[in-house]
């Protein structure tokens, strides 16, 4: 049990949850907070604020609850995911019609992905090699290879689609001696091939949290 931090749009704030005991610990203030995804290590959460002009994703660190960063995406983003590697986050941009693919080692839009109509969710597959975007305009849901950031194939759902998920598997290590003696081998989110693998992830996660 840990930290369990809530959106508060109205209050325009993120409100963090002590989930031992239930109590609240910590407010950040943000302007009209609504999508939030973590970092696999837990490090940042990635916050979206649809309400202002411009869009902007707001990044705090779980170890001070305060704003490191913030990032300019498309007008009214509203869904974030985050890939198993922690790489890179997807924000679905409702008045922009795209999704912005941020670099998280350096909190910069490294692409722009034209969907659909008013998108709203953003969901990863666990190996990370797809991003789904629900278009609530278009009634259906966009599939982004991930290696190229391009749509691959688009879906018709039902009318109106905001949101979507994938079930949650286990978490990634959050240290070099979970991956050897074939530790590497027992995660699913994400997945490796070798040891060397799993080593570089545990890097990069320390790496992105300093």
């Amino acid at each position: 049990m840990g930290p369990l931090p809530t959106t508060a749009q109205f209050n325009n704030a993120v409100t963090v949850i002590d989930t031992a005991t239930n109590t609240v610990t910590a407010t950040v203030s943000i302007i009209s907070p609504t999508g939030i995804a973590f970092t696999p290590n837990g490090a940042f959460a990635y916050v979206t604020t649809p309400s202002l002009p411009n869009g902007l994703v707001s990044v705090i660190s779980t170890a001070t609850n305060t704003v490191v960063a913030t990032i300019s995406v498309g007008a009214a983003p509203f869904g974030v995911a985050i890939t198993p590697t922690g790489d890179f986050a997807y924000v679905a941009s409702s008045n922009s019609n795209n999704v912005s693919v941020i670099d998280t080692a350096t909190n910069t839009v490294v692409a722009t992905i034209p969907v659909g109509t008013s998108p709203q969710g953003v969901a990863i597959n666990p190996d990370g090699t797809f991003a789904y975007v629900s278009n609530f305009g278009n009634d259906n849901v966009s599939v982004i290879d991930t290696a190229t950031n391009t749509v691959t194939t688009t879906i018709s759902v039902g009318d109106g689609p905001a949101f979507l998920a994938f079930p949650v598997k286990a978490a990634g290590p959050t240290n070099i001696d979970q991956c050897k003696k074939g530790g590497w081998g027992t995660f699913t989110n994400p997945t490796f091939k070798n040891q060397g693998q799993c080593v570089a992830f545990v890097n990069r996660m320390n790496h992105v949290s300093n």
